[in-house]
């Protein structure tokens, strides 16, 4: 009989466990389908879309349609549908309005950006969670080199581009520099009656420091890149209110206000839950599985282990997700196989952040220990790594060839129609 496994989410999660589902189906023989359930008709590079929105990349570059993905292989079916209720139960769940049974159930619902209850801020900010939001970005910045081109006065030059940044996770700090240099090429190559100090690029962070996950070395690495490439990077500041026009935030115990004209909030996720489901997250056993459903996994951004775990919570990153992915995927074929599942160990591979364009910061795991790397070379290794990560071979090949030839020409000026 063949088994029906459903997976809630096209992300690194979801993806990457039927990834591993193909092959372990190849290596075993098993009688099994996939039942993939996302809204969106393609696979996001999700780690990338800081340089979509500010021209290093296009969009093209960073995402795969589902169909070529899992072309040739019918055993995977991709339901371009929102997933509304599950029933764990019956085993079924709702989809488009439609009913789907299923054997196993995966659900890698990832996250939503977090606004700590501020709806004033969501409506007066823009943020960066897929292709249309880096599209969007793209297009403001070069709305606001326009308007500042309109101008000769330094101060008017200055108002139209002002950007603002909120979160000084990985985010943050990669899409601020990225701004920073973007504005200045732009400048340079297209806008020369700007005035080259009038961008100003604001990272606001609500902790004492950057990358709070990250070790000391690396924040104070990350802080004086950001510096050296025009950030201005504040620390200890709680932003309490967002306007079209300006930012205000608390630091030290005084209130702060600041003209932007374009402010981007990146400062939390917090878990996109189906309805039905009481808790906050998915909470989870040692082996990814539900507290009350050994059938049902989650995992990525919406899981998190129960208390009765003696786990740490696995941070919400791609390769945790990639990891988590690929041992659920494992899981249910020892369950199929009539065997016990494992517990899942998280194993970080390391630490690597680009800041702008040529230059990265890193820190990698070895038999050796932790090995800590700056500048071009670090930003090769970092292209190279993500390049690995692509599903598509195809697309490997093609990124590859564009990411070479980046190495020796200037960010493209022409704007993506």
């Amino acid at each position: 009989m063949t088994l029906t496994i459903a997976v809630v989410g096209g992300g690194f999660g979801g993806t990457y466990a039927i990834k591993e589902l193909d092959r372990l189906r190849s290596a075993m023989k098993l009688d099994i389908q996939v039942l993939l359930f996302e809204p969106r008709p393609h696979f996001v590079f999700t780690p990338l879309l800081h340089e979509v929105a500010t021209a290093g990349l296009e969009i093209e570059q960073v995402i795969i349609p589902f169909t070529k993905l899992y072309d040739g292989k019918p055993w995977i079916r991709c339901v371009q549908r929102l997933v509304t209720k599950v029933s764990t139960s019956k085993h079924t769940l709702v989809a488009g309005g439609k009913v789907y049974a299923y054997d196993y159930l995966l659900l890698a619902t990832g996250s939503v950006t977090n606004y700590y209850g501020n709806k004033k801020i969501s409506k007066n900010t823009v943020t960066l969670k897929n292709e249309q939001d880096a599209e969007h970005i793209r297009l403001r910045l070069e709305q606001a080199l326009l308007n500042a081109a309109k101008t000769r006065d330094p101060a008017k030059q200055g108002a139209a581009l002002s950007i603002a940044v909120v979160g000084g996770g990985p985010t943050g700090v990669e899409l601020s520099a990225e701004i920073s240099q973007f504005l200045q090429h732009r400048i340079k190559k297209q806008y020369r009656m700007i005035n080259r100090k009038a961008p100003t690029v604001q990272l606001f962070q609500g902790a004492p420091v950057l990358l709070p996950y990250a070790s000391p070395r690396l924040q104070d690495a990350a802080r004086k890149a950001l510096s050296k490439r025009g950030v201005d990077v504040i620390l200890s500041a709680k932003v309490s209110t967002v306007t079209p026009s300006s930012i205000t935030y608390e630091r030290g115990g005084e209130q702060n206000k600041d003209d932007t004209t374009l402010t981007i909030w990146v400062a939390g996720i917090t878990p996109h839950l189906i309805k039905g489901f009481r808790e906050n997250y998915y909470l989870v056993k040692e082996d990814l599985s539900l507290v009350h459903d050994d059938d049902c996994f989650a995992i990525g951004d919406a899981a998190c282990y129960d208390r009765s775990c003696m786990l740490a919570q696995t941070p919400a990153l791609a390769q945790a997700a990639v990891q988590q992915g690929t041992h659920v995927a494992r899981n249910i074929v020892r369950r199929v196989n009539g065997r016990a599942t494992e517990p899942f160990l998280y194993r970080s591979k390391g630490f690597l952040l680009s800041v702008g364009q040529r230059y990265a910061l890193g820190e990698l795991e070895t038999p050796f220990g932790t090995i800590f790397l700056k500048g071009f070379f670090m930003w090769w290794l970092w292209r190279t790594i993500y390049l690995s990560k692509f599903h598509d071979a195809k697309q490997r090949v093609k990124n590859a060839a564009s990411f070479t030839t980046k190495l020796f020409t200037k960010r493209s000026i022409i704007k993506r129609k």
